[in-house]
């Protein structure tokens, strides 16, 4: 069995729009490998790791 770790999502996801009108969605997702996260609204894919916008933010301790 390969060595891992089940995605978990230690909190819900949260949606903020900035006073610039820019909207800002957050995830924290605990997981080995490190999945691929994507957004979708109305089944289209709206910002994934492969689209322009996406930030990525990791720490491990």
């Amino acid at each position: 069995m390969p060595e891992g770790k089940a995605p978990h999502f230690p909190q819900q996801p949260v949606a903020r729009q900035n006073d610039d009108g820019s909207l800002e969605l957050e995830c924290f997702l605990d997981a080995s490998p490190q999945p691929d996260i994507k957004w979708f609204y109305d089944n289209v894919e709206k910002m994934g790791s492969s689209l322009p916008g996406m930030a990525r933010s990791i720490s491990r301790l």
